[in-house]
């Protein structure tokens, strides 16, 4: 089912559920605001393919700049097993070398 502009449907609709899900916005609400972010989207990457990695991808990123950032220097091991990960993997991280 197209939007009202008839551009985007599966888009909106995946952001509209977001919305909803996330934030909790009525129906109305949450299609506006979806239909104005693939507004802006298209603007910045219209015609553009372009990749949303899966949420375990997001996931794993978030847990590197975290530990990144929690480090310092002396926390190791409470690192590990906070995001209960090894010692290499933990090593890897500190590295800047992606698992």
């Amino acid at each position: 089912m197209p939007d009202a502009r008839g551009k985007n449907p599966a888009l909106v609709e995946v952001l509209a559920g977001g919305l909803r899900a996330e934030f909790g916005l009525a129906d109305d609400e949450a299609i506006r605001i979806a239909r104005n972010m693939v507004r802006w989207i298209g603007k910045l990457a219209g015609g553009d393919v372009f990749y949303c990695p899966k949420t375990v991808k997001l996931d794993r990123i978030r847990r590197r700049e975290a530990i990144r950032r929690e480090f310092n220097g002396r926390n190791r091991d409470e690192l590990c097993r906070r995001y209960r990960i090894s010692r290499s993997t933990f090593y890897s991280i500190i590295g800047g070398r992606a698992r």
